[in-house]
C-alpha cells in the first residue's frame, strides 16, 4: 500500500525554533516558540510540511532550506553553522477503513561544543552560551538514559524536541566526528565519551498497532451482532437435524478416537523417540553453536579491551610527549631569550670595541703623522750635523796647515 510522503526543515536557535521553509514579508524564516516560553507541541504542529513525492524534491526542500541556516566565520570554518538543524520527513498510510498511520525520519545536525573567548563580540559569545547549555542539557539526558534513570527533557527546547528519538519508541542512530590532530585531543576524547554513553542507552523497539477510533468500534461491533444474529436463525432451523446429526458424530468420533488411540500408542513410541533424539541432535548442536558464540564474544571482548588499552597507553603516550613537548618549548623559548639578550650585549661590546678600535687607528695615523714629521726633521738635522762636521773637519785641516806653516817659518 503506498504511503505519502511529506518533509519539513526548521532550526533551533538561542533555544527558538525557526521554521526554514516559511519566510516572512521579510525574507526572513517564521519563529514558531520564543525561547522564554514552555515548549508545546502545538508548536511544532504548525511546521510547514511539503509534499515529496521523489528524493530530487526532498533533497531540493533540503537545500533551500540548509541556505537559510545561520552561518558565521569562525577560526577553524568560515561558513561555521550557529544552530541546530532538524530534517523532518513523514510517511503517511491510509488503510480501506479510513485510518491513517504515520512513521517519522528525523536527521539531526548538531552543533560542536565551543570555548568562550574574550575577544568575541557580545552576540558571538551569547550564541556560545546557548549552543553550550543544550549540548550540556542533552549529556544529561543521555546519562539519565544510559543509567535507566528518569531524564529531564525540558531543560531545553533541543531535548524536548528529541525526547521520543533518545527515550521513546523509536531507533536512533548518532555519528560523532572526532579528529586525529594532536591539538584537538581533548576535545577528541570528550567526543569519544560522548558516544560511549550513547552506546550505554538500551530499549526494545516495537512496532504500533493501528487504533480504531470509537465510531469504527461502534461499526464493528454492530456488524459482528449482525452476523452472530444470522448465524443463530439458521442453526435455529435446523436444530432437530443437527441434534440428530451431532449425537450421530458424536459415536462416530469416540469410536475414532479408541481406535486412533491404539493406533497411536504404538506409533507415538517410536516418533516420540525420533523426535526426541532430533531435539538432542538440535540442543547439542545449539549448544556447540553457543560455546563457539561465547568464545568469539570473549575473543573479541578480549581485543577490544587491547585495543582499549592500547588506544588509552598511546593516548597517554602521547599526552605525555605533549608536555614533554611543551617543557621543551618552553625551556627553547627560555634559552632564546637568554641568547638574544646575551646577542644584544655581545654587540654592544662589539660596538664599543669598534669604536675603540677606530679611536686607536685615529690616534695611530696621528702618531704616524708626527713620526713622518719627526723623521723628516731628524733628518734635516742629521744632514745639517754632517755639514757642520766637514766645516769642523775643513777648519781642523786649515789649522793644521796653519801650525805647520808657523813652524816652518819658525825654524
Amino acid at each position: 500500500m503506498p504511503s505519502q510522503i511529506s518533509c519539513g526543515f526548521f532550526e533551533i536557535y538561542k533555544d527558538e525554533i525557526y521554521d526554514l521553509l516559511k519566510v516572512d514579508a521579510r525574507g526572513q524564516t517564521t519563529m514558531l516558540q520564543h525561547g522564554s516560553g514552555r515548549i508545546q507541541d502545538r508548536h511544532l504542529a504548525t511546521l510547514t510540511e511539503v509534499p515529496a513525492p521523489d528524493f530530487e524534491t526532498a533533497l531540493r526542500v533540503l537545500s533551500d532550506g540548509q541556505d537559510k541556516r545561520r552561518f558565521a566565520p569562525m577560526p577553524l570554518n568560515p561558513v561555521s553553522s550557529r544552530s541546530h538543524g532538524i530534517f523532518k520527513l513523514v510517511a503517511t498510510r491510509t488503510y480501506p477503513d479510513k485510518t491513517t498511520s504515520k512513521a517519522s525520519l528525523f536527521f539531526v545536525d548538531l552543533m560542536g561544543s565551543e570555548a568562550m573567548v574574550s575577544e568575541a563580540g557580545a552576540a558571538t559569545l551569547e550564541e556560545t552560551t546557548s549552543i553550550n547549555h543544550d549540548l550540556l542539557c542533552l549529556g544529561r539526558v543521555v546519562t539519565s538514559l544510559s543509567k535507566n534513570t528518569v531524564a529531564v527533557y525540558r531543560e531545553c527546547t533541543l531535548t524536548y524536541i528529541l525526547r521520543d528519538l533518545l527515550g521513546g519508541n523509536a531507533k536512533c542512530s548518532i555519528l560523532v566526528t572526532a579528529s586525529p590532530h594532536i591539538m584537538q585531543y581533548h576535545c577528541t576524547e570528550n567526543t569519544l565519551r560522548f558516544g560511549e554513553r550513547c552506546k550505554g542507552i538500551e530499549r526494545s523497539v516495537t512496532s504500533d498497532r493501528r487504533k480504531l477510533t470509537n465510531d469504527q468500534l461502534e461499526n464493528l461491533v454492530r456488524q459482528l451482532q449482525q452476523e452472530l444474529a444470522h448465524e443463530k436463525e439458521k442453526v435455529e432451523s435446523s436444530e432437530y437435524a443437527a441434534k440428530t446429526a451431532e449425537r450421530e458424530v458424536i459415536r462416530m468420533r469416540q469410536e475414532r478416537i479408541e481406535v486412533a488411540e491404539v493406533v497411536a500408542s504404538k506409533a507415538d513410541n517410536s516418533a516420540l523417540q525420533m523426535q526426541l533424539v532430533e531435539e538432542q541432535n538440535r540442543y547439542q548442536s545449539t549448544a556447540a553453536e553457543r560455546d563457539r558464540l561465547r568464545s568469539e564474544v570473549m575473543a573479541l571482548k578480549k581485543e577490544a579491551q587491547a585495543a582499549n588499552e592500547e588506544m588509552r597507553a598511546r593516548a597517554e603516550k602521547a599526552e605525555y610527549r605533549c608536555e614533554k613537548l611543551d617543557a621543551t618549548r618552553e625551556q627553547l623559548s627560555k634559552e632564546v631569550a637568554e641568547l638574544r639578550i646575551e646577542n644584544n650585549k655581545l654587540r654592544g661590546e662589539a660596538e664599543r670595541l669598534e669604536k675603540e678600535f677606530s679611536e686607536k687607528m685615529r690616534v695611530q695615523e696621528h702618531v704616524e703623522v708626527q713620526m713622518k714629521s719627526t723623521m723628516g726633521d731628524l733628518m734635516r738635522t742629521r744632514s745639517e750635523v754632517d755639514q757642520a762636521t766637514r766645516v769642523i773637519e775643513k777648519k781642523k785641516q786649515m789649522q793644521q796647515t796653519l801650525e805647520d806653516l808657523l813652524k816652518r817659518t819658525a825654524n
